[in-house]
């Protein structure tokens, strides 16, 4: 007989889910309101006249989108101190942080939050997934429940870091999965709407695209591209997979389940840079379980020749309209947009 697995989402880490509207015990939460950087933003900008809801929508991309640079005093010294920029009043956090997000998902943000700044995962690869597909029938919703945490669970038996005894635990903050939040079809990018902490930074506080140096590669093509007299080969030059601007934009990746993925068995990898747009996208067979090398490519430079990633070797990946070779962000990071006007 076939195993009826728990929703996912009931699966959360441990929170009491009261009102903080009406009950003032819910004032006192762990991690103290105010202690993200994202909830300092909110605080810092907030107007009062302006809409809540889309206020904070707005908020909140600014902070991933127009914020360079975290602020040093936004980011505690550690996960019990109660030193912050701002300390909200019970007013503030009843009309602008706790109606942001559900308690359940500010938990796991915070478990992310941490999780992603910790080197360990450098080599290893946080795999977040992201479940954006719920179907319309109770049975097939079944169904895709049972897949979703079988494909998660094969994802570690090839990882030799792993401990198969702490999977359980890591699939309550590793799965975004909860139809009432993140049904959200193909519109994935909306994740960072409520959980901005996946944007990181992994370490530091920049967010800016190349934080080495400014400008780091702009030249890379630029003396290739010149040297190729046809259009459509300049452009090609840019655009390839071999470019180096590209993976070295790449800051992370996410996984998600869409309506694709429970169809074909085909999961989608985003390539994200520091402020959540995709830099290439492509479709990983599942099961798989390598998906824990993802990690060790990107931090150690091998994710040019990785599949996935390669237009080398199937399933190749495609590259975002942003980052193509006059795309809105392209014009600014590969230096050659006077190369390829005709």
């Amino acid at each position: 007989m076939e195993q009826i697995l728990p929703n996912i989402s009931r699966l959360t880490l441990s929170t009491n889910t009261t009102d903080p509207n009406t009950n003032s015990d819910m004032l006192e939460v762990f991690p103290p309101w105010g202690a993200f950087p994202a909830e300092q933003y909110l605080l810092h900008h907030w107007e009062p006249s302006e809409q809540n809801q889309n206020q904070h929508r707005r908020l909140i991309n600014d902070f991933i989108h127009a914020l360079d640079d975290i602020p040093e005093e936004w980011i505690r010294p550690s996960p019990t101190s109660e030193i912050m920029a701002i300390t909200p009043s019970a007013s503030q956090i009843r009309e602008i942080l706790a109606p942001w997000r559900p308690l359940q998902w500010r938990s796991v943000a915070w478990e992310i939050w941490n999780q992603i700044r910790c080197p360990k995962w450098d080599d290893e690869g946080l795999n977040i997934w992201l479940r954006t597909h719920y179907a319309e029938e109770a049975e097939e919703t079944a169904r895709d429940n049972i897949k979703l945490v079988e494909w998660f669970k094969s994802s570690f038996e090839g990882n030799p870091y792993m401990d198969p005894d702490t999977v359980d635990t890591m699939m309550r903050w590793q799965i975004l999965d909860d139809e009432s939040v993140f049904n959200f079809k193909s519109a994935w990018e909306r994740v960072f709407e409520i959980i901005p902490e996946l944007t990181g930074p992994k370490s530091g506080l920049s967010r800016r695209f190349m934080p080495r140096t400014d400008g780091w590669g702009q030249n890379y093509p630029r003396e290739e591209v010149a040297s190729l007299p046809r259009l459509e080969d300049r452009v090609m030059a840019v655009e390839c997979s071999d470019n180096c601007v590209q993976y070295s934009a790449v800051h992370s990746y996410l996984l998600v389940a869409d309506e694709k993925t429970f169809t074909t068995d085909e999961l989608l990898i985003l390539y994200l840079d520091r402020k959540g747009n995709y830099v290439r996208e492509s479709r990983i067979q599942l099961p798989a379980d390598d998906l824990y090398t993802r990690g060790d490519m990107i931090n150690n430079g091998k994710i040019r020749d990785a599949q996935y990633w390669t237009e080398d070797s199937p399933p190749g990946s495609s590259l975002n309209p942003k980052y193509r070779a006059l795309g809105e962000i392209g014009r600014e990071l590969y230096g050659v947009e006077d190369l390829l006007r005709t």
